[in-house]
Formats: C-alpha cells, sequence, structure tokens
C-alpha cells in the first residue's frame, strides 16, 4: 500500500539519523587516538564530518530537482555511504604510518596534517549523507502549501534518530561492541537502507503532504509562487547560517558550564548532546506545522530568533542560582544512587536548561525553508542552499566557541553573547521580512534591546561556580577560561594551593596530594639507573616535574600539557616547584601526550604519567588503557621505566581491569603501595631493579632530603617493601577479564555503574587494600646494593601490618579501627617510623 510504503520510508530516514550520529561519535574518537585530543583536533574532525554535510548538500541539491527518479538517488546515497563507512575502517590503519611520517619528516606542519588526515577520512562519507535530505525532500515533498510541515518532518525524524544514535552510542554500543564493530553496525544500517528504498521504488507513494481524502486537497502548486520570497535569499541564507552559528556555540558554552555540575562522564556528555538533539528533534516537527499555518514565516522566524535570546538569557541564572544549590544537596551526587537514577538526573538537569532554547532551533530549518523555497520543482536546490549556509555557520560557531569566544569572554558571557546575538537575528529578520510592519520592528527591537541591557547585569549576578574541592572563602589566584577547559588556582584558609580544571581538583599542596606528586618522581628515579631523559605526561601544578628536576643527572625533561591554562596556573606553585619551568632542561609541549609519544622519535629512560583524581572522568579511559601503555613501552629505553599513577579508590573490577591491561603492554611490570593512597604501576622492557645505595644518596642528598622525609622513604627498606607483586602475580589476582582499549573503551563505561550505589565512602578503599593483602608476592623484585635480608624482611612484613590496619579503617577515614594492627605491626618492627606515627596519631 503506497501509505505504508510511505511510512517504511520515513522509518529508513529516521535509521539514517542513526546511523549518522554513531559515524561520527565513533570517528571523532577513533581519530583522536591518531591526531590527538586537543580542541583543535577535535574541532578538525568535527569541521571535516559537517563540512562533508554541508558541500554534499550544496552539491546534490540542486542536481536532485533535475534527476528523473530522486528516490533512486536516495537509495544510492545510502548504499554509498555504507560502502564509504566500511571504508573508513579500512583506511585508518592505513593512515597511521603515513599521518606519523608526515609529522616527523615536517613537525611545524602537523596541523595541516592533521586536517589531512581528517578530510581523507570523513568527507567523503559525509559529503553523500549531506545529499540524502535535499533528495528525499524532492521526491516526498509535491506540495507548496505543505512545504514547511514536509520539511519539517523530515528533519524532526532524521533527527529524532540522531536522538537515538547519539543515546546507543553515548551509553551502550562503544562499550559494549567497541569501535570497529560500531562502524560496522553503521555499514550494515545504510546498506540495510539503501536496499530497502531501492525495493521500495516499485511501490510509488504519492507525496509526503497529500491529505488522506484526495478530493479535500487544494490544488497543487507547482510553479512560481505568485509572490516573491518574504525575505531576500541572501539575507535569508545569511540569518540561517548566524543562526547555525549560535546553535553549534551554545552547545559548547552549555556543555563546558554543565560539567562541573553533572561531570566529565561519558553519560554526563552523552545525556547533555542526546538532550540537545531531542529540542532540535520536537522543534523541527512543529515549526515544519506553523510555518504552513502562519501568514508570515518571516515574523515568525524573527519572533522564533528573539524567544531564542530570551529563553538563552534566561539559562543564566538556571546555571549560576539554581544548579549550585542542587549540587549541596544529594540530587547531584554519584553517591548511593543507582545508574539510572544518576543518568536520569542527569537527563533532567541538561532538558531544564536546554530544552526550550533547542527547540526554537529546530523550529528555525522548516520555518526558512518555506520562506525560501518558492517552488516545488526547486526543492532539492533549496533545502541544499539553505542547509549549506546553515551548516557552514555551526562549523564557523564551533570555532569561534572554542578558539575565540570563550578564552574572551568566558562561559558565563559566552552564553549572554549568544542570547544577544540571536536577539539580534530576530530584529534582522523583522527588518527584512517584506511588508516590513513597523510595530513589529519595533517590539523585537525593545526586547533586544532589553536582552542586551539584562546581559552586564545577568553576568555580575549569581555566584562563582565552584570547584569540588573549593569553598566560597577560598582565595581565588588564578582563573583561565581556553579552548580547552576551566582553569583555577585557589588558595584554601590553611594556606594550601589547589588546582582544578572544569570544577575538578587536579593536584595541589596539601601532604595527601603532595605524596601522590612526588612518589611519581622519586619512585622510578630508584628503578632506573642513571636516567637521563624523562618525560612527564600532565603538568598540573607542577610539582611532579619540579621533584624530578631535583637530580642533577637528568639532562632532558620533557612535559607535555594538553590545557594551556595549566602551564599559566603552574607558575602559582612556583615557591612548591623551584620555578622549574624556568629550569633549561625543561621543554614543554602544549598538547596531546598520546600525540607526543606517537609521533616523536625520543626515547627515554623514565616516563611519568598521573591520572585525574576522579576515575570517573572520561578523559582518564585512553590514558588507562593497553594500547596506551603499548605505546609508553615502545618509547621506553632497554633500561627505561613507565610508572602510572592510580587512585586507591578505584572500583576493584575496573582496577583490575586496569591491571589487566598494563601488565599485557609490559613484560616486566609491578605495583607499588605508597600508603595511604597511593598505587603506583611500573612497567619497564627489563627486570625491575631498586636500587638500594642510590635511594641511601638520595634519601641524604641536600635536594631531595625534604621530599624523602615527607614521603616517609628515608630508610632505603621502606622503598622496597612498598611493593606489592609483580606481572605473574598481578595477572593471577586480577583473574581473567576483560581490558581497556581504545578500540574497546570499556572503563569509562563500567567505571560509573561501578561508583553507583556504594554502601559507605570507605567500600572501595577497604575491597583494594584486601585485595593487596591477598596479592602481596615481593619476589618480582630484583634488589641492587648491599642490604640485609632479615631487616628488609621485617620491613615487608610491617607492609602488611600497614595494609591490614588501613583496611580496617577503609583507608584514612577511620585510623582507630586499625589501631591494635598498626601497634603489633610496630612491635614486630620498632625500626618502622611509619606504624609508630600511626600509632600516636590515632591514639589520640
Amino acid at each position: 500500500m503506497p501509505r505504508v510504503a510511505l511510512v517504511l520510508i520515513l522509518v529508513l530516514f529516521s535509521l539514517s539519523g542513526v546511523s549518522g550520529l554513531i559515524y561520527q561519535l565513533v570517528w571523532i574518537r577513533a581519530l583522536s587516538y591518531l591526531i590527538g585530543g586537543t580542541t583543535f583536533a577535535i574541532s578538525t574532525v568535527l569541521a571535516a564530518f559537517m563540512g562533508g554535510l554541508a558541500f554534499g548538500s550544496r552539491f546534490f541539491g540542486g542536481r536532485t530537482d533535475r534527476v528523473r527518479d530522486p528516490l533512486l538517488l536516495y537509495g544510492l546515497l545510502e548504499l554509498g555511504i555504507g560502502l564509504l563507512g566500511a571504508f573508513v575502517l579500512v583506511l585508518l590503519p592505513l593512515l597511521k604510518p603515513i599521518y606519523v611520517s608526515l609529522v616527523q619528516w615536517a613537525p611545524a606542519g602537523a596541523p595541516a596534517w592533521k586536517i589531512l588526515v581528517a578530510f581523507v577520512a570523513v568527507f567523503p562519507p559525509t559529503f553523500l549523507m549531506g545529499g540524502t535530505l535535499p533528495a528525499l525532500s524532492r521526491f516526498l515533498v509535491r506540495r507548496m502549501d505543505r512545504l514547511g510541515r514536509g520539511l519539517g518532518l523530515l528533519y524532526a525524524l532524521n533527527t529524532a534518530g540522531a536522538v537515538a544514535g547519539a543515546f546507543l552510542a553515548g551509553f551502550v554500543l562503544i562499550g559494549w561492541l567497541g569501535l570497529a564493530r560500531c562502524t560496522a553496525l553503521a555499514v550494515a544500517l545504510n546498506l540495510a537502507i539503501g536496499l530497502a528504498v531501492l525495493a521500495l521504488r516499485q511501490v510509488r507513494p504519492s507525496s509526503l503532504t497529500d491529505p488522506a481524502p484526495a478530493a479535500a486537497a487544494p490544488a497543487p502548486v507547482d510553479g512560481p509562487c505568485a509572490s516573491p520570497s518574504e525575505i531576500a535569499g541572501s539575507l535569508l541564507a545569511t540569518i540561517f547560517a548566524a543562526s547555525g552559528f549560535a546553535a553549534l556555540g551554545l552547545e559548547i558554552h552549555w556543555t563546558r558550564a554543565l560539567q562541573q555540575f553533572l561531570g566529565n562522564s561519558t553519560y554526563a556528555h552523552g545525556a547533555m548532546l542526546t538532550t540537545f538533539l531531542i529540542g532540535l528533534s520536537a522543534g523541527g516537527w512543529v515549526g515544519g506545522r506553523l510555518a504552513d499555518r502562519v501568514v508570515s514565516p518571516g515574523r515568525l522566524l524573527g519572533w522564533v530568533q528573539l524567544c531564542i535570546g530570551l529563553f538563552v538569557l534566561a539559562t543564566v541564572p538556571v546555571i549560576w542560582d539554581v544548579l549550585p544549590r542542587l549540587r549541596e544537596g544529594a540530587f547531584l551526587s554519584p553517591a548511593q544512587c543507582g545508574l539510572a537514577t544518576y543518568v536520569s538526573r542527569r537527563f533532567l538537569v541538561a532538558f531544564g536548561v536546554m530544552a526550550l532554547p533547542t527547540f526554537l532551533f529546530g523550529m528555525t530549518l522548516p520555518i526558512v525553508t518555506r520562506i525560501g523555497i518558492r517552488r516545488i520543482d526547486g526543492v532539492g536546490e533549496g533545502v541544499g542552499r539553505l542547509y549549506f549556509a546553515n551548516t557552514i555557520g555551526s562549523i564557523l560557531g564551533a570555532l569561534a566557541a572554542g578558539f575565540v569566544i570563550l578564552p574572551a569572554l568566558g562561559v558565563k558571557g559566552a552564553i549572554l553573547a549568544s542570547s544577544v546575538w540571536s536577539a539580534g537575528l530576530g530584529v534582522v529578520a523583522q527588518i527584512g521580512t517584506r511588508p516590513r510592519r513597523a510595530l513589529s520592528v519595533a517590539v523585537s527591537a525593545a526586547v533586544a534591546v532589553a536582552i542586551a541591557v539584562a546581559a552586564p547585569a545577568a553576568l555580575r549576578s549569581g555566584g562563582a561556580i565552584l570547584a569540588d574541592s573549593q569553598s566560597p572563602r577560598d582565595r581565588v589566584l588564578f582563573e583561565r577560561e581556553d579552548s580547552v577547559a576551566e582553569t583555577r588556582v585557589y588558595e584554601k584558609r590553611s594556606g594550601d594551593r589547589e588546582m582544578a580544571i572544569d570544577g575538578h581538583e587536579i593536584g595541589g599542596t596539601n601532604r595527601t596530594i603532595l605524596q601522590k606528586e612526588k612518589i611519581l618522581a622519586h619512585l622510578p628515579m630508584v628503578l632506573v639507573p642513571q636516567a637521563e631523559s624523562v618525560l612527564v605526561i600532565g603538568l598540573g601544578s607542577g610539582i611532579t616535574l619540579g621533584s624530578l628536576a631535583q637530580y642533577d643527572e637528568i639532562r632532558q625533561l620533557t612535559c607535555v600539557e594538553i590545557v594551556p591554562g595549566v602551564v599559566e596556573g603552574a607558575r602559582f606553585f612556583s615557591v612548591f616547584h623551584d620555578n622549574v619551568l624556568q629550569d633549561p632542561r625543561v621543554t614543554l609541549h602544549v598538547g596531546d601526550g598520546i600525540q607526543h609519544l606517537l609521533t616523536s622519535r625520543e626515547r627515554y629512560d623514565v616516563i611519568s604519567c598521573d591520572s585525574k583524581l576522579n576515575p570517573a572522568c572520561s578523559g582518564n579511559a585512553r590514558l588507562l588503557s593497553r594500547d596506551y601503555y603499548q605505546l609508553c613501552r615502545e618509547r621506553l629505553t632497554d633500561r627505561g621505566v613507565m610508572v602510572q599513577w592510580i587512585v586507591l579508590h578505584t572500583p576493584p573490577a575496573e582496577l583490575q581491569m586496569i591491571v589487566r591491561s598494563f601488565t599485557e603492554a609490559f613484560t616486566y611490570a609491578g605495583l607499588f603501595w605508597h600508603s595511604p593512597m597511593n598505587l603506583v604501576f611500573a612497567g619497564s622492557r627489563s627486570p625491575l631493579v631498586l636500587d638500594l645505595e642510590r635511594a641511601r644518596r638520595f634519601a641524604l642528598g641536600l635536594r631531595t632530603f625534604a621530599d624523602y622525609r615527607l614521603l616517609d622513604i628515608g630508610d632505603p627498606y621502606v622503598l622496597a617493601s612498598m611493593y606489592v607483586a609483580g606481572n605473574e602475580q598481578l595477572r593471577a589476582a586480577a583473574g581473567p577479564g576483560p581490558v581497556n582499549t581504545w578500540e574497546r573503551p570499556r572503563l569509562e563505561f563500567s567505571i560509573i555503574a561501578a561508583m553507583m550505589g556504594i554502601a559507605s565512602p570507605g567500600q572501595l578503599e577497604r575491597q583494594n587494600l584486601a585485595w593487596m593483602i591477598r596479592s602481596l608476592d615481593p619476589r618480582g623484585l630484583g634488589l641492587r646494593g648491599d642490604h640485609d635480608p632479615e631487616t628488609l624482611a621485617r620491613f615487608q612484613l610491617s607492609e602488611t601490618y600497614l595494609l591490614r590496619g588501613y583496611a580496617a579503617g577503609a583507608g584514612i577515614r577511620d585510623l582507630r579501627s586499625g589501631l591494635e594492627i598498626f601497634r603489633e605491626g610496630s612491635r614486630v618492627n620498632p625500626c618502622d617510623r611509619r606504624l609508630l606515627n600511626l600509632v600516636q596519631h590515632a591514639g589520640r
């Protein structure tokens, strides 16, 4: 039946949106591993993807009006997308050695090589994607009096498919299937759509917009419209491009602001993207129906843009006044709630902020096409031309948001600027509509002026969005918004300084964090004899780098930091890292650490890698993967050692996944525990050997003495006793199970679910400490230098008491619960000052 065939075609077009978003999310991830995860690299991939859509719509738009069978063209386009999507799977591994060779041959041309790789991989299939909307519009939209409704419905259905694709890929498919299988699924979907469309060509549905009773339909209008366009074509395209500029910019601005409340997990980002698309889809459907019913679509366009300005302005008090109150309560806390509750609450917050503005943005396309398309036989060309303008505007908006607007105005100023921008577009649309109505122009101008006047007041209103470890009384020393993140340095009333990125603490000077930052410098230096070349992934506060600079034997200190603001913020810790950035041995690269490892020719004696304090941060997963560890191993000298810090409160199953990933990458691996909260993995090409003589010398060194005392490692036997187990023992303790890889990033999906509903705050620490007690096997560590086996055995035994005592008190939360264990350990080894200190502290 024709109606059944029509419905099937609409369903197929919606499924095309599913595959499109799967491609986008998968290809951005896959290419980030190759050309880097910097804002420039991600923006390049996004520009290539959207550029393909833009030029494809422009190229195929006019041609769809001239082909005899636009449905055949649509089916062939879907088949072509599937074939080229499959080719991307084959192409990306081939591009890797070419890209690396190009960067090594001409490092200064790296940005150009990134653009080249992104466009070679992504542009061809997205070019065909861009032709699908004009082709299907030309086939199914046959009536001028229902043009808006038809195009609005097509846009809404395709975007609804994108909603499903974003949700499935962002919440399920990538972690479950991996990148290659997700791409294969999208390929199969496109091929199935193409074949189904070709089969449906035999059943010719008459029209998307025909009413059911044919007799009730007005006479079709298939020639030129009697009246000219309400808004001149060039002005209309400019307004539509400017609207796209605002929409994509706002997506970035809102994401930057909301992730400080919703978190930086994959699920939080998925909730925000999905909500944004839901608004566009619903708006497209409603906008299409309104566009055909109103007397003046031009004036409707103006009012819609003006309302966007008003509702975007309203998001500022919601974000800066309402959400801080929600965060103070339990509503946004991940503790003691299930995964479904965690995700649904983030959807609710994202919906509350973005729903109305994105709904109005979605209305824009059908309204604009209703104004700009004046001939039914020019639907394809009109859709292609206008969609091209909007997509180019969107690309420019995304680029300007990250590289210009956010650094210049900050996130609140950027949102307010978008509000004023959209209101201004509303006025321009009213002025440009023919015949012009003075009242409409006056009212819209008055509202726009009111928004512009209110914006400065809104900028000053509301409190600052505090970082997760920041209190209102803390003194902010430094704050910078750049293309990557917002960096903040603040001083607490205790005098400690802390650094946060996008609201999440990454470093500081309190004793617990200092120990983490410094052990990453001092431990590898006693594992590598005469280390001369060192690489630090992540500058943070600069304290790890400064601790390494204390060793005169190091000739080259290289550091890679992805956030530009962190480099400037680290200067506020100069007294703690001895102004290390001025050390002539230091070479600082602002960029992606994986990219540096991939393209550098250097080999290092030590690679020291930190990870964020919050294991749920989505950026952690790729730095806790087998692929990353293998890349580090390739960049090590034969004697070199790579160290990786992991926080103790990582969920046990996920910690064991990291163990499997690390031990698969390194032939020789070991786990060290620096009490109470720090786990440090060490991997090497050769057996791990701890040099006791070097440890004794460093413990007494003028520059390293204070650090060794802070870390309680002045006695070399303490350093040796920190060793938990080696490669074989760790593999056995972790047991069989999955590993975390770039292709299958399981960790970032499973870790959130594992952290939900924890019965008590110290549960994870207690479980991991118990696991380490079961895993203890010091035989895998080699020792160099004179030592007394009996003394070493006593220290290794006292390490067991430390583990047991901390496990009894769930880490540092309740030291009194482990007091008797600490006392017993101090009797067994009275030379271990750590146990004596704990007995004194816990007994108070």
